[in-house]
């Protein structure tokens, strides 16, 4: 083996090294970008079970509001015919 065909191997065996680098680099590269992904998926996923969930309880509350209004409308027009009978007698 001549010194120039030695070095040439060494220039080749380097090639060969920083291109297994790159492709290493690469695929971790690949993996975690991947892994973000999956963490942004969960994250607009939990997002959107949250605003559900406050949609729901906002719907809820009211609902609960109307029919304590709804009560006390009852309440004010059944005191109001009541009070109607007991003037009336």
């Amino acid at each position: 083996m001549t010194l120039q065909s030695f070095y040439q191997q060494g220039k080749n065996d380097k090639k060969e090294y920083e291109k297994m680098i790159e492709g290493l680099v690469a695929n971790e590269n690949e993996k975690q970008w991947n892994a973000r992904e999956v963490q942004w998926r969960r994250e607009d996923q939990a997002r959107v079970n949250l605003l559900k969930n406050v949609y729901q309880n906002r719907e809820a509350d009211i609902e609960l509001k109307k029919k304590l209004k709804d009560e006390a409308t009852w309440l004010q027009k059944n005191d109001k015919s009541m009070i109607d009978a007991e003037v009336t007698r």
